[in-house]
């Protein structure tokens, strides 16, 4: 029996949309936290789903009740593959807060990071509702959303999901997550290193000072003046990043 005589054409066109931009808004960094209440973010994903409905052509509709649920299962892999493009940036963010403590003398400082829904050091939750915020105010949030939409020129429904390479992008997003860490953070391990040299020169010359309990206050002061200096620049990095990876799959430039 044909499918589009059971139910009209549109329901099955609004529940390929639902698919994939649900898929998104459920893995998408503001949207996803536990603070969010999850029945706005449905509503939010039906709403925008309504609002593509009459702009994203409908895919071909199978004969078969299991080839629908290959297409459905494909329009879910496309939106958790841009979710997560967002979420390896912004783990980026963790990376570095996690050796801005180490570099610092704050990392024992563990608290819970709502955004990583674990517990994390007192750093990498700073930045990331930081880098969370930049994301709203400069309307970042937007270009995922646009992205998304493109995403049906680039992969349209209906077609084979590229497993393969999809699987090796998120590989090498990841790795760009840890370098972008390292950027960001940069500051402090230049500053932890000459700092933790130069303890151990004066340690080596004066072995009756307790270096200890010189050191501990001197780097934690040290750490927060630089943490102070190189965080708008630090923002400035994540949110370039953010940006230029989302746009990679718009076909349009965004202002």
């Amino acid at each position: 029996m044909n499918l589009v005589t059971l139910l009209p054409q549109e329901v099955f066109h609004f529940v390929f949309l639902l698919a994939r931009l649900g898929s998104l808004i459920m893995v998408l960094p503001g949207f996803n936290e536990g603070y969010v209440n999850p029945r706005g973010r449905v509503a939010f994903a039906a709403i925008f789903a309504l609002v593509l409905l009459p702009v994203i052509p409908a895919p071909p509709f199978p004969d078969q009740p299991f080839m629908l649920f290959f297409i459905i299962v494909g329009e879910v892999l496309v939106g958790l593959f841009m979710g997560f493009i967002a979420k390896f940036i912004i783990a980026a963010l963790d990376v570095a807060g996690t050796i801005m403590g180490l570099q610092s003398g704050i990392a024992n400082l563990i608290i819970f990071n709502p955004a990583m829904a674990q517990q994390t050091g007192v750093l990498s939750v700073f930045l990331m509702m930081v880098g969370m915020a930049v994301i709203f105010v400069s309307n970042l949030h937007h270009l995922a959303l646009a992205a998304i939409v493109d995403s049906y020129i680039l992969m349209p429904s209906g077609v084979a999901v590229p497993i393969g390479d999809m699987s090796d992008f998120l590989s090498r997003m990841l790795s760009k997550s840890f370098s972008l860490g390292m950027q960001i953070s940069a500051p402090l391990i230049v500053i932890g290193v000459v700092f933790n040299v130069g303890m151990g020169l004066l340690s080596r010359l004066m072995p009756q000072l307790q270096i200890f309990f010189l050191a501990t206050p001197v780097q934690l002061l040290l750490g927060f003046f630089t943490i102070m200096i190189c965080l708008q620049a630090g923002m400035y990095v994540f949110a370039e990043s953010y940006q230029q990876q989302l746009m990679s799959f718009m076909t349009v430039g965004v202002e």
